[in-house]
C-alpha cells in the first residue's frame, strides 16, 4: 500500500482566494469529515438532499476534498459559492495537518434545521462513490464499482450509522474503510445478508400469520425458507427483486464455474452469492489464487446499503432493529 500524503492547510498552502470568505468567521455552518482512498481535487459536488413528503430537493452544500483547497486547478475554483464555503473550512481547520483523503461535506446548518434533516441520514450515500464517514482510519480501500463524483449531486435518504450499537455501526464506521483482506471483507459484509435474512424469515412467518393460511399451507411452505438460498432471495425479493446482476454473475461465471461445474447466465443473483460464500467457507484453499473477491465485495456492499435502507423504512423491520440493533 502507498503510504498516505500529508498536507496542511495554511496561509502559505492555501490560494488567498480561498482565504477570504465572507462566511469564514461564522458559526452557522457543519462539517462532517469524510475519507476516500484516491482522492481528487476535481471530486467537488454541489449537494442536494432529496425529499419525499412533498417530494422536493433541498440545496444541502458542499462536497470538498481537501487537497481541492490548495489548487485553482479545478472547475469550482472561481465559483463565489465554492469560495465562501472553501474559506470556512480553511478557518475552521487552519494550521492542521490533514491526511489527503479528508473530503469534508459542509451545509449551512439553518438549510437543514428548517426542513428537519439529519445530515447522517444522507452521508451514507456517498459511499457509492467510494467516500465514506472518517470516524477513526482513512479509507484504506478502493470499490472498482464506484461511481464518478458528479459537479452536482442529489443524495438519497439512507440512514444514522451511529444510532446503531454492534455490528452495523461497526460496519459504517470503520469496516469498510480498513478491511482489505478480501476474504474477510466478504464475510463483513455477508453478515448484513444474515441479519436481513433472520428478518426476512419473521416476516414470512408474520404474512403466514396475518393471512391465515391454512396449516397444511404453512408446512408445506415454511421449510423453504429455512434455507440459506431461499432467504438470499426472499431478502432480494423485498428490496425489488434481483435487479441489477450483470457485475454478479460475470463474477459468477468466471470465478465460482470452475469450482462448481454451473453456468450462471440463467441463474438469479441469490443462487450465485450462495455459491460463493459456500465455496469460500468449505473451498477456499482450494481455489484462493484462482478467485477474485473483490468483484462480489464491491456488488454486495452496494446491495446491503439498499437493503438496510429498504429494512428501516419498513415499520415491522424497524421495530425489530430497534429491539436488537439500536440503541
Amino acid at each position: 500500500m502507498i503510504a498516505p500524503l500529508y498536507m496542511n492547510l495554511n496561509i502559505e498552502t492555501v490560494p488567498n482566494r480561498y482565504q477570504k470568505s465572507s462566511v469564514a468567521s461564522s458559526n452557522d455552518y457543519d462539517v462532517i469529515k469524510l475519507t476516500k482512498f484516491e482522492p481528487d481535487e476535481k471530486d467537488i459536488s454541489s449537494l442536494y438532499i432529496r425529499l419525499n413528503k412533498p417530494s422536493r430537493d433541498v440545496r444541502a452544500g458542499w462536497l470538498i476534498p481537501a487537497i481541492s483547497l490548495i489548487s485553482i486547478d479545478h472547475d469550482f475554483s472561481d465559483n463565489p459559492h465554492f469560495i465562501n464555503y472553501a474559506g470556512h473550512i480553511f478557518n475552521k481547520f487552519k494550521d492542521q495537518t490533514l491526511d489527503e483523503r479528508t473530503y469534508f461535506f459542509i451545509w449551512y446548518r439553518d438549510n437543514l434545521k428548517n426542513n428537519d434533516i439529519d445530515a447522517y441520514d444522507y452521508v451514507l450515500d456517498l459511499s457509492k462513490h467510494g467516500i465514506y464517514p472518517l470516524e477513526s482510519e482513512h479509507s484504506k480501500y478502493k470499490n472498482n464499482l464506484s461511481l464518478r463524483v458528479p459537479p452536482e449531486l442529489t443524495l438519497k435518504k439512507r440512514f444514522n450509522y451511529r444510532h446503531f450499537k454492534g455490528f452495523v455501526k461497526d460496519l459504517y464506521s470503520n469496516i469498510l474503510q480498513d478491511e482489505i483482506n478480501l476474504y474477510a471483507r466478504f464475510m463483513h459484509i455477508y453478515q448484513v445478508m444474515e441479519l436481513s435474512m433472520d428478518l426476512a424469515l419473521q416476516a414470512k412467518m408474520m404474512e403466514f400469520k396475518d393471512t391465515r393460511k391454512h396449516l397444511g399451507i404453512i408446512r408445506e411452505k415454511l421449510p423453504d425458507y429455512f434455507k440459506e438460498s431461499k432467504l438470499i432471495n426472499a431478502v432480494y425479493e423485498f428490496n425489488d427483486g434481483n435487479k441489477d446482476i450483470t457485475n454478479i454473475i460475470l463474477a459468477a461465471n468466471s470465478k465460482l464455474h470452475p469450482s462448481t461445474g454451473r453456468n450462471y447466465n440463467s441463474a438469479e443473483k441469490h443462487v450465485a452469492i450462495y455459491d460463493f460464500r459456500n465455496m469460500l467457507v468449505h473451498n477456499y484453499y482450494r481455489f484462493k489464487d484462482d478467485i477474485d473477491i473483490s468483484l462480489f465485495c464491491d456488488h454486495l456492499e452496494f446491495d446491503i446499503l439498499e437493503i438496510l435502507t429498504k429494512i428501516i423504512e419498513a415499520d415491522y423491520y424497524k421495530e425489530e432493529l430497534k429491539l436488537r440493533y439500536l440503541n
